[in-house]
């Protein structure tokens, strides 16, 4: 079952909000979130993933960028350690590497889940004390939001979510088989030439075997005289 309806969002309509609705205009062809929550046996699994259609190197460069920060959080989620200091963490190592991008920054990078779609109690948030403990499950959601990186011009964003699990003190991510590489999310359709039609193709067979034809009228196969 799903816990609310699959939203997809695009044409620079993205309000990064889970249980959000979707997009109202036709899907564009440069950058979509798809975004799923699943229910099994009660229990909630999260998913958001972006696809890229020819994108720029910038777009490519703010996605690699948004798939390190959304690896550092999973790396941070370590039992013991407070959920503020996995959020600052995080947002220190993504800094260091992605100064630019400190504007595009969420607030939180995602919340416990479980018979609860969202445990508000356990946001990771740089204001929140409680500790990371063995078997909680989590959302790890980030996102980037105000970018240009397509030929179109258009203001986008970006967003990954998963679900991993607390085991033997560090996070088991529950979604990877859906993979986020940039190589299988990004699609680039670039026109190929076009090979000529199949009739304009027969004529100029037809035409160079008429010229063949006629340079060899009155002779042989070896363009000597005919014997009469």
């Amino acid at each position: 079952d799903f816990a609310y309806t699959p939203v997809i969002q695009s044409n620079s309509d993205y309000s990064l909000k889970l249980t959000g609705t979707n997009s109202a205009e036709n899907v564009s062809s440069d950058c979509v979130l798809l975004n799923l929550c699943g229910k099994f046996h009660e229990m909630h699994c999260l998913l958001v993933r972006t696809l890229l259609v020819t994108p720029l190197s910038s777009a490519r460069r703010h996605y690699r960028a948004l798939e390190f920060l959304q690896s550092q959080v999973i790396s941070h989620l370590l039992a013991g350690e407070a959920l503020s200091k996995v959020f600052g963490d995080s947002r220190a190592a993504f800094l260091e590497r992605f100064p630019d991008l400190e504007a595009a920054l969420p607030q939180s990078f995602g919340f416990g889940m479980g018979f609860e779609y969202k445990e508000r109690c356990l946001s990771i948030s740089s204001k929140n004390p409680r500790r990371v403990q063995d078997r909680q499950v989590f959302a790890v959601v980030t996102s980037l939001r105000g970018l240009q990186g397509f030929a179109s011009g258009k203001v986008y964003a970006m967003q990954l979510a998963d679900t991993v699990v607390i085991t033997l003190g560090r996070a088991e991510v529950l979604t990877d088989k859906i993979s986020k590489k940039i190589d299988e999310v990004g699609y680039d359709f670039k026109e190929e030439p076009r090979m000529p039609e199949h009739d304009n193709y027969m004529r100029r067979k037809l035409r160079l075997l008429e010229k063949r034809r006629t340079s060899f009228r009155g002779g042989g196969s070896l363009g000597q005289p005919c014997v009469k």
